[in-house]
């Protein structure tokens, strides 16, 4: 088979779909190894050094750049529908959109990530704007794909539950990885970099994620702020803020009175170490989002060791099985709860780390990629 890879988001992307994107293109080409891979990359300025350190030691693999603006070539995609992306790339077997381009191929199967519905599924905690772009561009989407890769369970029924035409055949259920850099440190070490990376040297609970309305960070701070009555030594930690703004989040901190108690960081990349050892050091990792299309923060804090309190809610259950203690998040009270439950009951944290060690383990970007891969050669046998 001739395969070509989408890589835009991992030299553009952020967060989940940039990983996504960078690991698959890491994974695949050794997984079929024999066919061929091209990783097609849209950007104009932008570093792509590591599409090229991932694929630098396969022969099956080579990267091929359109270096034309993207203020340019994603209208010319999204409302003529050229150019298209075999002119550069010659004719393939199989296109997979990894991200949210999804630009137009005339001579494969094609194949687009679901990265999660969030803003129609729950269209009424995000920015109104968003709901109607992403939204018109997943029905466009919808003509141009033959078959759907969804991060979730959760993720594939709602997306047929609001496309009903689709064949649900199409539609494969493939979860992401988490990657090896989550695992137990330790805690001398964690002690040492935690006050001299992040100036932490008190308890503290930990939340990861973005800081909009959907994740339910409001809830996250006001279950905190009943449980910081009663435990005056032990803080919070957010990270997730980005290009340093994080006003409403600070305002209701602020109205709280926790300002020294609420620690707010910016988004930590993956490819740095803070990440892994802020998970370490927690003493609960926090996660009562409203919802999800998939999630991974749940699945690292358990691969660093840490218990896990999450929501029965979208796909949460799903990712974290019965390794995390899952309540309402409508409610801060009882998110408080749950946190003073691990905080007290040293017999509950330590069954949770247990199996929140195994769980997490499951979730490896070479599975992730394996199965992709058997979704590649289904499409490619029908």
């Amino acid at each position: 088979m001739k395969i070509i890879l989408d890589g835009s988001d991992a030299v553009v992307g952020t967060r989940a779909i940039r990983r996504y994107t960078i690991n698959l293109i890491a994974e695949l080409p050794a997984i079929g190894a024999h066919d061929r891979f091209t990783v097609f990359m849209n950007y104009f300025r932008g570093d792509a050094d590591i599409v090229d350190r991932k694929i630098a030691g396969a022969g099956n693999a080579t990267a091929v750049r359109w270096a034309c603006p993207r203020h340019f070539s994603l209208p010319l995609w999204d409302r003529l529908g050229v150019p298209s992306v075999d002119l550069f790339t010659g004719p393939a077997d199989i296109f997979h959109a990894l991200g949210d381009d999804c630009p137009p191929i005339k001579s494969a199967a094609y194949i687009i990530t679901l990265h999660g519905i969030v803003y129609m599924k729950r269209a009424d905690l995000i920015d109104p704007n968003y709901v109607q772009k992403k939204s018109a561009w997943l029905n466009k989407m919808t003509q141009r794909a033959d078959y759907f890769v969804a991060v979730s369970e959760t993720t594939r029924q709602e997306f047929l539950e609001f496309f009903p035409t689709i064949d649900s055949q199409r539609v494969r259920v493939i979860p992401l990885g988490i990657g090896s850099e989550f695992r137990v440190f330790e805690k001398e070490h964690v002690r040492k970099v935690l006050l001299q990376e992040f100036n932490i040297s008190r308890p503290y609970i930990l939340y990861v994620g973005g800081l909009q309305t959907h994740k339910n960070i409001e809830g996250t701070i006001r279950g905190f702020s009943l449980l910081a009555r009663h435990y005056p030594d032990l803080d919070l930690v957010l990270v997730g803020r980005e290009n340093g703004k994080a006003c409403d989040v600070e305002q209701l901190i602020g109205s709280l009175k926790l300002e020294e108690r609420i620690t707010i960081l910016d988004y930590i990349s993956q490819e740095e170490d803070g990440l892994p050892i802020l998970y370490n050091g927690a003493e609960l990792f926090v996660f009562p989002s409203f919802v999800e299309g998939w999630t991974s923060p749940p699945l690292e804090a358990m691969a660093c060791g840490t218990p896990v309190v999450t929501s029965n809610v979208s796909s949460l259950p799903e990712t974290v099985g019965d390794a995390a203690l899952m309540i309402d998040p409508n409610y801060p009270e009882y998110i408080s709860a749950a946190m003073e439950r691990l905080l007290c009951d040293s017999a509950l944290r330590r069954a949770l780390r247990h199996k929140g060690l195994q769980h997490a383990a499951q979730y490896s970007w070479k599975r992730c990629a394996e199965n992709t891969y058997a979704f590649y050669r289904d499409v490619a046998a029908s």
